[in-house]
């Protein structure tokens, strides 16, 4: 064997051993045999770092040992893992099979070890007889029975559950008791329990799932004992949620001081530190917007309207308002990172921008024309007084023209501060006034891959009405991005997504979209295995699907098992996209339903039914309708087939006559 190949694989070897010893808060059903497992295997560490340290030329059979207990720790790591932020429901209804499952890998396990021969082995007699300490241990576990007989009444009870459903009634005390041995007492641990069931049966394909259907009813009765009690299961509301507290008055009292209404956060009602912009139009703090929609909610908390996507968009004109406020009222919760001294564009400061106008217009000499776009560019990252000073003072046509340069540093700074400018209300007006929408489209085709997401960016940021959009869309705008799309980075395919959502509002720039192939793009990121633009994509698909023309493309590819998987797998805005464009293509095709059959659509459903939001369960019931609607209908054609099929099969059948007696 290679002498580096053994080195490698007994590296492999302890960097898995270390990642089993890593996994802990084990379910009490299973805590003692995994412990005690992952403690054996990592007494085991240093045999294998010395096996490792001292030798260069394996045997054969040592590289095949290896080989396979690599193989068989990472289903040992699995398993463990299972019993440790696996669904505890699972876990505990079943345990045999668990335990069965465990009886295999530690014979695996043992046998593997086994199969080295430590005696032949160049390492020192203490690590020997470690190891042949650890492969007792190993022996005594064979087929030991570990007392489970603690967790019987809550396998009894669980059971109950499971058997019984929603007619079975359980004692109130007893039902209490299950829920806080499993720790399901919080919102945060429903939705990790939910997402455990849910893997188990993506895992399995979709098959034997008809057990891990009843967990989820189980999961449900829970839920519903913690609501009817009225026990809290968050620290912010009873149902997990963090609601906006209604009749608030539209000022509070901060030391003497009143602080503006626009200045809170409408969820925590606390000063902003980093407000943020959500697709709705409303500015929220990250943090508190962030936890809204990590909780699975898909509306503004304000104005309850669908979010079109989960993109926050940096406030920095408010934040710059905050932060003048605080300085005036000497107020210290002024956003952090940020100088609560009020800043001004001072004359000085307004010379030097004239300065570096002239410098970018010296279109004759490369290396002036770039200087004075890379100082521009720096003076657009101070603040929004700068920025409103440099659009006043004419830079943005002269920004412009710098797009147009062959130097592709030259025209990096011009495009990025063109972005900066647009954060700007009135630069966006003096950007879309000065012909720059052609040009940034132009320097996106030809330019960098960072020129593309910036000019993406800007296009986001200026498609704020329906006559911007339209302009974008007639200079063929969407090609850059469906190309950024496909090729950028994570940042540039989330910059185009974003762009792409705001120009498709309107129904031409979708069909402009369709024809620069952004739907076989939008479903190669669904069918990834993971993709950060999955949520994107789906929103885009769901906000286009209604466009006969997608329609047709979507019937085409036929993504139909992913999108069905998606109810199942995804969040609760996964859940209602999914559900949104699986109805358009029924409606457009009643075929299509056949084929949503065959990927059992009806269960997935079922599912979103139970724990999807509000309007994924309206849209669930709705595609439901359409379903049963398309299967009474084939039931009642069957129907009518089979008695025309026997008359027609009698009248087929030859008369016999009787012959001459």
């Amino acid at each position: 064997m290679a002498e580096g190949r053994i080195t490698m694989l007994m590296q492999d070897v302890i960097n898995k051993v270390k990642e089993i010893s890593e996994i802990s808060g084990y379910i009490s059903v299973v805590r003692k045999p995994f412990f005690s497992l992952a403690g054996r295997l990592t007494i085991m560490i240093p045999f294998f770092q010395e096996i490792r340290d001292v030798t260069k030329h394996a045997s054969r059979n040592l590289y095949e040992a290896m080989t396979s207990l690599l193989d068989h720790l990472e289903a040992t790591k699995k398993l463990l893992q299972q019993g440790s932020k696996g669904s505890k429901i699972y876990v505990v209804l079943e345990r045999e099979e668990i335990m069965r499952e465990y009886e295999t890998v530690v014979a695996e396990l043992e046998e593997d070890l086994r199969r080295i021969c430590f005696e032949k082995l160049d390492v020192s007699d203490e690590v020997k007889e470690q190891a042949d300490l650890v492969l007792r241990q190993f022996d005594r576990a064979r087929g030991k029975q570990f007392d489970t007989s603690a967790d019987d009444d809550l396998y009894e009870d669980l059971l109950f559950l499971y058997h019984k459903g929603s007619n079975g009634v359980l004692d109130p005390e007893v039902f209490n008791g299950v829920v806080e041995t499993l720790g399901l007492t919080k919102a945060t641990a429903l939705e990790q329990e939910s997402v455990a069931l849910s893997e188990i049966v993506i895992a399995r394909g979709g098959d034997r799932v008809e057990n891990i259907e009843k967990m989820f009813m189980v999961l449900k009765h829970i839920k519903d004992f913690l609501h009817t009690n009225n026990q809290s299961v968050d620290s912010s509301s009873g149902d997990g949620y963090v609601y906006v507290r209604q009749g608030i008055a539209n000022v509070i009292n901060y030391d003497n001081e009143v602080i503006p209404n626009e200045f809170l956060c409408p969820i925590s009602l606390q000063l902003m530190q980093d407000p943020v912009v959500i697709s709705t139009g409303q500015t929220f703090e990250r943090l508190s917007i962030q936890t809204w929609i990590q909780a699975g909610n898909g509306t503004c908390p304000t104005t309850r309207q669908f979010l079109t996507n989960t993109t926050l968009i940096p406030n920095y004109a408010l934040r710059d308002l905050i932060v003048e406020w605080c300085k005036t009222n000497r107020i210290l919760d002024a956003p952090k990172g940020v100088s609560t001294i009020a800043y001004s564009c001072n004359p000085v400061e307004r010379k030097f921008i004239g300065i570096y106008i002239r410098q970018l217009e010296c279109v004759e000499h490369n290396g002036h024309q770039r200087k004075g776009a890379g100082e521009i560019y720096q003076l657009t990252k101070r603040n929004a007084q700068i920025r409103e000073a440099i659009g006043e003072a004419g830079a943005i046509p002269s920004l412009i023209k710098a797009l147009q340069t062959t130097d592709p540093e030259t025209q990096g700074y011009a495009m990025s501060a063109l972005l900066n400018l647009s954060i700007c209300p009135r630069n966006k007006r003096r950007i879309v006034e000065a012909g720059a929408i052609p040009k940034i489209i132009d320097a996106m085709n030809s330019g960098s891959m960072k020129v593309c997401e910036d000019g993406a960016t800007i296009l986001f940021s200026l498609s704020e009405t329906d006559e911007i959009r339209f302009l974008i869309g007639s200079h063929e705008g969407i090609r850059p991005l469906v190309f950024l799309l496909r090729e950028g980075s994570e940042r540039g395919q989330k910059d185009a997504a974003t762009a792409l959502f705001s120009l498709c509002l309107i129904p031409c720039n979708i069909a402009r979209a369709v024809k620069f192939g952004v739907v076989p793009v939008l479903i190669a990121r669904l069918l990834k295995g993971y993709s950060p633009l999955k949520d994107d994509a789906l929103a885009l698909l769901d906000m286009m699907v209604s466009h006969r023309d997608v329609k047709l493309v979507l019937l085409k590819e036929s993504p139909t098992q992913r999108l069905i998987q998606l109810l199942l797998e995804g969040s609760r805005k996964n859940q209602e996209n999914a559900a949104s464009i699986l109805l358009q293509l029924s409606v457009e095709d009643p075929k299509y339903l056949d084929e949503a059959q065959r990927f059992r659509i009806v269960n997935y459903l079922m599912y979103v039914e139970c724990f999807g939001s509000e309007e994924g369960k309206r849209k669930a019931n709705l595609l439901l309708q359409r379903v049963t609607t398309c299967m009474h209908a084939m039931e009642r054609k069957r129907a009518r087939i089979e008695p025309d099929c026997e008359a027609s099969t009698s009248r087929s059948k030859p008369r016999h006559r009787d012959g001459p007696n």
